[in-house]
């Protein structure tokens, strides 16, 4: 039987990282104010349920960038922050053309051998339903956690 949950590791003090099926890697940290939740997944599991599990303040979602990796859970938020120049990638003019590299995800994690190591089944790979307010995120922008500060930095 194989793995039928994203992994979850706590990799430093109130600091996870939530590996989904091998294919992409959230993670969440917090303060004592507010937290951040950094890129939502590929779609294959809610990464909201165990972001709301594990984050025990409010938090923020910030997406690295439009890949459908990183945002394949973004429709369970209403607002996620990202950079300007990410907002034109996700749009009803380019949903036909982004469902398209989306539906070749399951052939990528054949590949990788995940449908191997992990109980999930193509069908499980969620498309957003709809898309949340982006707000701009941009270099130089900092989230205040409370007893912390996450500044973001483009590289």
């Amino acid at each position: 039987m194989g793995i039928s949950k994203p992994i979850v590791l706590e990799i430093a003090y109130r600091t996870y990282a939530i590996n989904e099926f091998g294919m992409a890697t959230a993670f969440i940290l917090w303060g004592t104010e507010r937290g951040l939740l950094i890129d939502t997944g590929c779609g294959m599991y809610n990464i909201r349920e165990i972001a709301d599990e594990l984050c025990k303040v409010p938090y923020d979602v910030v997406l690295t960038h439009a890949h459908g990796d990183h945002f394949g859970s973004m429709d369970k938020w209403d607002e996620v922050y990202m950079h300007p120049a990410d907002f034109e990638l996700i749009t009803p003019e380019l949903d036909t053309f982004n469902r398209e590299k989306f539906a070749r995800y399951p052939g990528m994690m054949k590949k990788f051998g995940t449908f191997d190591a992990y109980d999930i089944t193509p069908e499980q790979l969620h498309y957003p339903d709809k898309t949340p307010k982006f707000i701009p995120c941009e270099e130089g922008h900092v989230f205040d956690l409370g007893g912390g500060t996450f500044d973001v930095s483009i590289l």
